[in-house]
This record gives C-alpha cells, structure tokens and sequence, in this order.
C-alpha cells in the first residue's frame, strides 16, 4: 500500500478528532473496546451503524467519550463521509496497567484491518 495521503494522529483527547478529521476521507479510529473476549478485533462503519453501546458512563479515561465527540460531530455537521472504528477488546484498563497478551497478540490482526479499510476505502473514494 502507498501511504501518500495517509496521515496518522495519536490524540490524548477526543474533542481533537472534530478537528483533525476535517477534509479527510476515509477516517479510520482506532480504539481500545471494553466488552467481549479479550483480543478481540472488531470494525464497526460509523457511517450506518452507530458506536456500540458499552453500558459505560458518558466520560472516558479521555475525559470525554468517543461516543459524544461523534454525537456532537454529527449534530455540527462535521462527520466525515467515510468514518470506521476497529476496537481490540481488553480487559483491565487501570492507569499504567500493561495490555494483556491477547491484546498484544491483536494488534498485528487490528493493523491487517486498517491497512485492508484503507485500500477498500480509497479504491471507493479514488
């Protein structure tokens, strides 16, 4: 895959993806999931299927969740067109807590669905 045009952005807060997904297609999120076996590798189309409900409070180790950064996207008119999450499930998430294996064991697989989205997404969009 080339990865001109690729632009990769590790964000601490949430709210920054309104900015920073502004003029880019495809977004593809990648994210920690809480819920199901631990690895676990899933991609969710944000577009036709909204977030997974996790049954976790509205705030996040974040400070704000991704389900109301998208929310607040939406009703700003600011959703990008192509937007797709792929979350790895875990299991512990205390501060300064090591991944388990099995999460560790994911990231290859998670990585294989970013690269894969990535050439369906711009082949639909090139």
């Amino acid at each position: 895959m080339d990865p001109a045009g690729v632009r990769l952005a590790v964000l601490a807060d949430p709210l920054r993806l309104i900015e920073v997904w502004e003029d880019a297609v495809p977004v593809i999120l990648v994210d920690a999931a809480v819920g199901g076996p631990p690895g676990r590798v899933l991609v969710h189309d944000l577009n036709t299927t909204p977030l997974p409900d996790s049954g976790a409070a509205v705030t996040s180790s974040h400070g704000v969740s991704l389900a109301s950064v998208l929310e607040l996207s939406r009703h700003l008119g600011t959703l990008p067109p192509c937007l797709v999450l792929v979350t790895v499930a875990g299991v512990s998430y205390e501060l300064g807590a090591a991944p388990q294996q099995e999460v560790l064991d994911a990231v290859p697989r998670a990585a294989a669905q970013v690269v894969r989205l990535l050439g369906v997404r711009r082949a639909a969009t090139g």
